[in-house]
């Protein structure tokens, strides 16, 4: 994990009641909510509040409020927490080393399941095919997920990918037992694909982007067609019970649904950007943008539908300890608030309001 802050500390100011503090807190992050999140962070006060933001792909929450610049006057200190994938940002996030991410699903309701203290805050929906793939060498004899069986597959396990994987292996008529599934990272993955020692590699964009026209990979089935998941935004309970940093939560949920906008509508330019601040090709970066389009939304009754159907699949496999319902995870008041800041980017945009639903999703 490598954490670092966005903005210095402040300079140290005479101490005042608590009380008064939260108070005092909670009007300036409620004034900077309603005004779409826009006012600066210049008071000590604010500046006593951090969030610290965990990112588990390279194309997550820290990148799009980067490059949207939607980073920048927050009321409150933002310090970044990298990570390779969900399973060890929720690790953190138990620990108390992060308070809020958005990624992958799958991670967070195992997490929930084994115990942790998760709250989602909201849903990410994604309206393009995402570059969610299986890869195999282009001269590999592989053409579809059938001629996996028996093969070696690295997949990173407890990720959204692996349960769509799963599911897909399940629509081709094979079990989880036929392919010899190991259980990889993204950059152990890659590197036991590069060398051979893997016939095929489960990745996401854009890491997929990367092996594609950097390492001689080709698609063989994208994950999407057979299963739509949707990622979410979740927070400890810590954070979510805590007044000032739910404020805080609230404000980052209205940058989120904005940084989210501005990727969509700007694609070239987060092209470029995701090229420098991941380090990735250019060209990479413009094949992952322009085939990914998503939008953070309430997490409604359908979305939550498909988690639980997800929870009951891993929970049938023996692999989450206890079944759970979904909705009593569910932060309650988020969806007002990105309900609200959907309709004020809609507004903005000249557009109808309210979330879309992708294609071949939870109903």
């Amino acid at each position: 994990m490598r954490a670092h802050r966005t903005t210095p500390r402040p300079r140290r100011q005479p101490r005042r009641p608590a009380a008064v503090l939260t108070a005092l807190l909670l009007a300036v992050l409620l004034t900077a909510c309603a005004s779409g999140g826009s006012a600066g962070g210049g008071t000590a006060e604010a500046a006593q509040v951090t969030l610290t933001i965990g990112s588990p792909c390279k194309a997550c929450l820290k990148r799009l409020l980067i490059a949207s610049g939607e980073d920048r006057g927050a009321p409150y200190r933002i310090n970044w927490a990298d990570f390779d994938s969900t399973p060890t940002l929720v690790e953190a996030l138990k620990a108390g080393k992060v308070d809020v991410a958005q990624g992958g699903e799958t991670g967070v309701l195992f997490a929930i399941g084994n115990g942790a203290d998760i709250r989602l805050l909201g849903a990410v929906a994604q309206h393009r095919s995402g570059g969610t793939v299986v890869l195999v060498k282009k001269d590999s004899p592989v053409t579809d997920l059938a001629g996996l069986r028996g093969k070696k597959v690295a997949v990173p396990f407890y990720t959204a990918q692996h349960y769509q994987f799963a599911r897909s292996l399940e629509a081709a008529g094979l079990k989880w037992s036929d392919v010899n599934a190991v259980n990889l990272t993204t950059t152990d993955g890659l590197a036991a694909f590069n060398s051979g020692d893997v016939a095929a590699f489960v990745i996401w964009d854009p890491n997929a982007a990367v092996a594609q026209l950097h390492n001689d990979a080709r698609i063989i089935h994208e994950l999407g067609q057979d299963l739509q998941t949707y990622s979410a935004l979740y927070a400890s309970a810590r954070a979510t019970s805590d007044p000032a940093k739910r404020a805080a939560l609230e404000d980052l949920a209205r940058r989120s649904v904005r940084a989210f906008a501005w990727v969509n509508s700007h694609r070239g330019q987060w092209a470029d950007e995701l090229s420098r601040l991941a380090q990735i090709p250019a060209d990479s970066a413009k094949l992952a943008a322009d085939r990914s389009e998503a939008q953070l939304q309430p997490a409604d009754a359908g979305i939550q539908a498909g988690w639980q159907d997800e929870i009951e699949y891993f929970r049938g496999q023996n692999q989450i300890k206890q079944s759970y319902r979904i909705a009593d995870r569910i932060e309650p008041g988020f969806d007002a608030v990105i309900t609200d800041e959907l309709a004020r980017v809609a507004a903005t945009a000249g557009a109808s309001p309210g979330p879309a639903t992708p294609s071949g999703s939870h109903s």
